[in-house]
């Protein structure tokens, strides 16, 4: 004879638990998200700065801004930013071309994960392979939702050996 072990107040307890978990979660990452954006806001500014681009702090702001939008946001900030430098001079453009280049590739391959990772509580290695899938499967669009995504799956799974653990602990030992 199976007996069904279901209690519904148990289940609803366990559910909320989980989806307040997510929760953190999806905002660690959008906190995450602004931190690193707050991070290329002010480097670029300190950049614009040295290089003596005029309204240095208000297009450092629209890089940060920018900086917000996937993919394509840190590379339109740095198209703008290079065509107002090209209005002061030919070299002040190169010199942001090159620093852009340079910053953008240490934004992805070593900042977004390393503040992603801390933010979601996800390795660094697990941000960029889950952003890799992400793309490959869904385009813009899974990059997107793919660090939110993988930090669920993490907080499903931690749950679910939570819960194989605690009901192998509640189960009586057959002698």
């Amino acid at each position: 004879k199976m007996v069904w072990d279901y209690h519904p107040k148990k289940t609803l307890i366990r559910n909320k638990k989980i989806a307040k978990d997510m929760y953190y979660a999806i905002s660690s990452y959008f906190t995450g998200l602004l931190f690193i954006a707050a991070i290329s806001a002010t480097v670029s500014t300190i950049m614009m700065s040295i290089v003596g681009i005029p309204y240095a702090v208000p297009l450092g702001l629209l890089v940060g801004l920018f900086g917000l939008i996937p993919y394509i946001g840190a590379t339109l900030a740095a198209v703008i930013v290079c065509i107002v430098a090209l209005f002061t001079s030919t070299g002040a453009a190169i010199a942001m071309a090159i620093y852009f280049i340079i910053y953008q590739q240490l934004e992805n391959n070593v900042i977004q994960p390393v503040i992603q990772g801390k933010s979601t509580e996800l390795s660094p290695l697990v941000v960029t392979i889950a952003i890799l899938i992400g793309v490959s499967v869904a385009g813009i669009f899974g990059a997107l939702v793919a660090i939110p995504v993988a930090a669920c799956f993490k907080v499903l799974i931690v749950h679910y050996f939570e819960s194989k653990k605690l009901s192998q602990k509640q189960q009586p030992i057959e002698v």
